[in-house]
């Protein structure tokens, strides 16, 4: 996991090396929005179409969606364009607030950012998109996220707390191999189960929510 000064970015090319895809780590405040903006600039003196996941950022600030503001116009020119995918929930509510989705798109998956970009190749999104667990294998570990895989710990044992969680996510059950306390309480956090009456209250809630179907 990140702190809060850090951000690490993974940067691929496909498409005949005319499309960039930038998988990003951490967050993106005043400091390492100048990172980012240093790798979209790099990049982009030869490529203008754009790829951003979010895939493990706990946060953005201003300063981080005024580095993707400034290049998005310029790409469009040249026939290019900046598009995000795999937001938290969280960042992806704030990229809503700020009505940013009525100017940049937004895809859930990268197989639709790459078909909004016309790239259909057989395997171009394993090629992209590392897997988020590294789990045995089972179909259920594979399709799982680590906040889907924390909601349904909790919902099972609310009592747990984040060494527990973590403990139970680095089992071959779910297969999350490379995870730290740290990282599970900030996920906690970001989903409003960092403390024990959180937890008890969404186990309770999942619970009426199941006697009620």
């Amino acid at each position: 996991m990140q702190t809060e000064t850090e951000l690490k970015i993974t940067s691929r090319t496909l498409d005949s090396n005319d499309l960039a895809m930038l998988t990003l780590d951490g967050y993106i405040n005043s400091t390492t929005a100048v990172q980012l903006k240093k790798e979209i600039e790099h990049l982009g003196k030869k490529i203008f179409r754009f790829i951003i996941s979010f895939r493990g950022v706990e946060y953005v600030s201003s300063a981080g969606w005024g580095v993707v503001l400034t290049r998005i116009r310029e790409f469009r020119e040249k026939k290019g364009d900046i598009v995000f995918i795999n937001m938290s929930d969280e960042v992806n509510s704030i990229f809503k607030l700020l009505e940013l989705n009525q100017v940049i798109k937004y895809f859930s998956t990268t197989k639709d950012a790459l078909r909004y970009f016309g790239v259909t190749e057989p395997g171009a999104v394993s090629e992209l998109e590392e897997p988020l667990s590294g789990g045995d294998g089972s179909p259920d570990a594979q399709r799982l996220t680590i906040e889907d895989a924390i909601r349904r710990i909790v919902r099972e044992n609310p009592l747990l707390n984040a060494t527990q969680i973590k403990q139970t996510l680095t089992s071959p059950a779910y297969g999350f191999v490379k995870l730290n306390t740290l990282k599970v309480y900030f996920v906690l956090r970001r989903l409003r189960l960092n403390t024990r009456e959180r937890k008890l209250y969404y186990a309770w809630q999942c619970l009426v929510k199941k006697t009620r179907m």
